[in-house]
């Protein structure tokens, strides 16, 4: 039997499971705490998911939450995100979606943001509009 890999964040205190045959990228090279990497690529882009950790204040949670709402409405030259809202089994959280067709190829979003001990968890995850349900 083949056991689930879990990645354990030695200096932000959380963990998660990574499936099997993505890849791990601690560098920081982009300002994330980790970052994950499908094996295969899609229309020259892989599917990933990365962990930013950012000190809350001076915001509230419901501040963070308008600002990067605001932020995915730019990017994604939406009016309203189609997923905007609490996240289910993670009370305090908010989960947001999108889909920008603006770039060379269409991606689709998911971000869930917690809030924990004064800091903002963000976790994004992205793959191709075509490919994003698989990876869901």
């Amino acid at each position: 039997m083949h056991q689930p890999n879990v990645y354990v964040d030695p200096t932000e205190h959380f963990s998660f499971l990574v499936p099997n045959g993505w890849s791990t990228d601690t560098s920081g090279q982009q300002g994330e705490s980790v970052m994950l990497f499908a094996p295969e690529v899609d229309d020259n882009f892989r599917a990933n998911v990365n962990v930013i950790v950012q000190e809350l204040a001076p915001w509230t949670p419901e501040e963070y939450v308008t600002i990067s709402r605001l932020q995915l409405k730019k990017l994604s030259n939406l009016a309203a995100l189609p997923v905007d809202g609490p996240a289910p089994r993670l009370p305090g959280s908010w989960l947001l979606e999108w889909t920008t067709w603006e770039a060379p190829i269409p991606v689709r979003g998911r971000q869930l943001i917690a809030f924990r001990a004064g800091r903002a968890f963000v976790v994004t995850a992205t793959a191709t509009a075509a490919s994003f349900a698989r990876h869901r």
